[in-house]
């Protein structure tokens, strides 16, 4: 089939562009065999030739909306090939940490920068300054939840990662600090990614929906200060039962509690939103690699998002872990993925 942007958008970045479509599929870092996401940018923006250009809130897909589709990344399969040499490296030279390999280390510096180079292209004649006036929001679409890491790295170069907070939905706490001997996996991105804000000041790492943490990852979360900083299912629906509140609601309020100031910090007011599609309940988005029962439903995640949006200056998006070969025929999991990308840049605009 030939290639389809999403939405049939093109590729050229004006000086109204907003919105900024960017494929990564990356598989690598997966922990099970049977499923892959590597097809899942190319999948959705098929989908999306096959549904309506208007979004529930009406806002229309039409030649007006300064959305553009900047393709992928290419995954050089010589970077991640797990049989070249694993002698563990001296990191002084790098900022990937002590125990990186070398074929990880050299798929991370790939990916960040075929990442910055798309900014690049996004961000170009404008100044820092202005950023806020002449916002870009780049909305990436996974690949596994590794990409999410090399995101936050690359967008370093372009504004620091002070004030930037990241929210994580997900079935998983992906709070393991090696797998299997390896440091970049999709299990272990969001310590990597606690460890990145760390540098930073007046930010917070938020994971909501988590139901299938293992007890490594729960240590590691309270060794690191983490525990209060995420909000499982289990807790989510007996608030929402005690407090006669729905469902987003109750998890709207958690993250603003999470994301206010410390002392007399000013609180965040920027953040990056990180969706893995297994935090949808699997008997509506059963095509991913972890398919956790009790999850969320579609209502609940884009009542949520539609409140994130209003509330908070949002400077990036990713959707990952989505896999098409696991999905139905009606490819009832990418519709849902490719809906939900365009209600949000509907609730963007």
């Amino acid at each position: 089939m030939a290639y389809i942007s999403f939405f049939r958008y093109n590729s050229t970045v004006k000086n109204d562009t907003i919105y900024a479509i960017i494929g990564i599929p990356l598989d690598y870092g997966t922990t099970q065999e049977f499923g892959y996401t590597k097809e899942a940018p190319s999948i959705i923006r098929e989908l999306s030739d096959h549904i309506s250009l208007m979004t529930e809130r009406e806002v229309y897909f039409n030649e007006n909306l300064p959305l553009v589709d900047l393709g992928d990344i290419v995954i050089n399969s010589n970077n991640i090939d797990s049989n070249n040499d694993q002698t563990n490296l001296n990191s002084n030279n790098t900022s990937f940490g002590k125990e990186t390999k070398i074929y990880e280390l050299k798929l991370m510096n790939n990916l960040v920068e075929q990442i910055k180079n798309k900014l690049k292209y996004i961000y170009k004649n404008l100044e820092s300054s202005n950023l806020k006036e002449n916002k870009r929001i780049p909305i990436f679409i996974g690949g596994n939840h590794l990409v999410t890491f090399p995101i936050l790295k690359s967008l370093e170069e372009f504004q620091s990662l002070s004030n930037i907070s990241v929210i994580s939905l997900d079935a998983h706490l992906d709070f393991y600090d090696i797998w299997q001997g390896n440091k970049y996996q999709h299990c272990t991105v969001m310590k990597r990614i606690h460890e990145l804000l760390k540098n930073y000041s007046n930010n917070k790492l938020v994971i909501i929906g988590t139901r299938d943490i293992d007890i490594e990852e729960f240590q590691n979360a309270k060794s690191s200060n983490f525990s209060n900083n995420y909000l499982n299912c289990y807790e989510i629906f007996k608030k929402s039962k005690i407090h006669n509140k729905n469902v987003s609601e109750v998890i709207f309020e958690f993250i603003n509690n999470i994301l206010k100031s410390d002392g007399d910090n000013p609180k965040t007011n920027k953040v990056y939103i990180s969706i893995d599609i297994d935090i949808f309940d699997p008997s509506i988005a059963p095509a991913t690699g972890y398919p956790i029962a009790g999850g969320l439903l579609y209502r609940d995640v884009l009542d949520l998002l539609e409140k994130l949006v209003n509330s908070y200056e949002i400077i990036g998006i990713d959707l990952v872990e989505y896999m098409p070969n696991l999905d139905f025929k009606n490819m009832m999991t990418g519709f849902l993925c490719t809906r939900l990308i365009q209600e949000i840049i509907g609730f963007l605009e």
